[in-house]
């Protein structure tokens, strides 16, 4: 097993079509991949910042872990509000990502999120808090 550090210099940044939310791309794997748009990954992991509600893209066959990284408040709806959750900060909400799904914001949020291939990837994903500031480690 290889381990790497990754910085900040590393990630692909890129705004949104609409321009309302900024990406940042930490890691895709297989890492000749440019894009998880092409739903042609294993495991995609990032960021976004938005302060507007928004649409969560179809990825069918894939699973989505979401935290709350920054922001008062982000909840996520299924099946237009059929079904919500409001993901607390530094806690991983899981769905399925061919789930129609959008999310409301009172604050501009930031998310850490994984993507990953149902079935054919395992992913654990634990967030360990310093008590001596608001930094954050996630293992994957």
């Amino acid at each position: 097993m290889n381990t790497e550090l990754l910085g900040e210099s590393d990630f692909l940044s890129s705004t949104s079509n609409n321009g309302l939310m900024k990406v940042k791309q930490i890691f895709i794997f297989p890492p000749n991949e440019t894009s998880w748009e092409k739903a042609n990954f294993l495991w995609y992991v990032g960021t976004n910042s938005f302060e507007t509600p928004r649409s969560f893209a179809f990825l069918s066959g894939y699973t989505r872990l979401v935290l709350r990284l920054s922001g008062d408040q982000l909840l996520i709806n299924h099946d237009n509000s059929a079904h919500s959750h409001i993901v607390k900060k530094n806690t991983f909400y899981e769905f399925a990502g061919d789930w129609p799904s959008t999310c409301d914001v009172s604050s501009p949020c930031k998310d850490f999120h994984v993507t990953y291939k149902t079935g054919e990837v395992a992913v654990s994903a634990n967030v360990f808090e310093s008590k001596d500031d608001d930094d954050i480690v996630i293992p994957l």
